[in-house]
């Protein structure tokens, strides 16, 4: 439960910055699919790296 928690806090980190950028959106994206696909081998991109 608790890795749920943090992940869902992840996500929903890059929700502001998705609006402004093409590549914060498809990280967001992918986050979403593999948090709703339970795929706790996926590798997330930290939003602070393709944000600029």
């Amino acid at each position: 439960m608790l890795r749920d928690v943090r992940e869902l806090k992840m996500i929903a980190a890059g929700a502001p910055l998705a609006a402004h950028s093409e590549a914060v959106r498809a990280e967001f994206t992918t986050r979403v699919r593999s948090a709703m696909a339970e795929d706790h081998q996926a590798r997330w991109t930290p939003f602070a790296t393709i944000a600029h």
